[in-house]
């Protein structure tokens, strides 16, 4: 309220000099230091101008911007691209980490098992478990545990890429020879999963894809 007041007096003040102006009795010298005064005046409201669009702008930024994260963050395919965030890589090893060791609640199985293999173990704790197949020549790890839980796979000699399906992020580690382990990890319904084995990596992705 105080800033009003003077601002106001000082446009009254200003007016009445701008009507001196037109007396013929003034001086030139007051003249022009009256028209350097009108000058910077209105020069500082020219910039007030400037200061408050901009402030405007920035505001208008800000929430465009605030409303666009949440906006990606709600879809499925970006949220599990933000998860890479989390992905970490070591000489020997790819870790997926998470915050803690959550109970799992849940029993997964695979209901799209090769032919000829047959389960072998089902053992695990209350936040991990590993269900293993096996045939003649191989054996594929079924390893899931709540999306919070840490999970490594082995990252020597093998070439690494990732797919986007049904908004699920698929890690595909596949290997170069066959006495290599391959590996695909997925996070799905709160739970983090991984299958391995000396299989090809495209019969891994496809077991995958059935998991209940």
């Amino acid at each position: 309220l105080f800033s009003q007041v003077v601002k106001s007096e000082l446009n009254n003040k200003i007016n009445n000099h701008k009507k001196d102006m037109e007396n013929p009795k003034v001086s030139e010298d007051f003249k022009l230091k009256m028209n350097k005064l009108f000058k910077l005046d209105k020069r500082k409201t020219v910039i007030t101008h400037i200061v408050h669009t901009t402030k405007k702008i920035g505001i208008v930024a800000a929430v465009f911007v605030a409303v666009f994260s949440v906006v990606l963050v709600t879809q499925p395919e970006v949220k599990a691209a933000v998860r890479e965030v989390f992905v970490r890589w070591f000489d020997t090893h790819t870790q997926f980490t998470g915050d803690n060791n959550e109970i799992i609640y849940k029993d997964w199985k695979l209901s799209n098992i090769p032919d000829g293999y047959v389960e072998i173990a089902n053992e695990g704790a209350s936040d991990c478990r590993t269900i293993i197949y096996q045939n003649e020549n191989n054996l594929i790890a079924f390893n899931y545990a709540s999306e919070s839980q840490s999970i490594s796979v082995n990252n020597e000699n093998i070439e690494f890429s990732q797919i986007v399906e049904n908004g699920i992020i698929y890690y595909i580690f596949s290997a170069e020879n066959s006495d290599t382990e391959s590996s695909v990890v997925w996070d799905f319904e709160n739970y983090r999963f991984c299958l391995s084995g000396t299989v090809p990596v495209e019969e891994l992705l496809k077991m995958s894809k059935y998991v209940e």
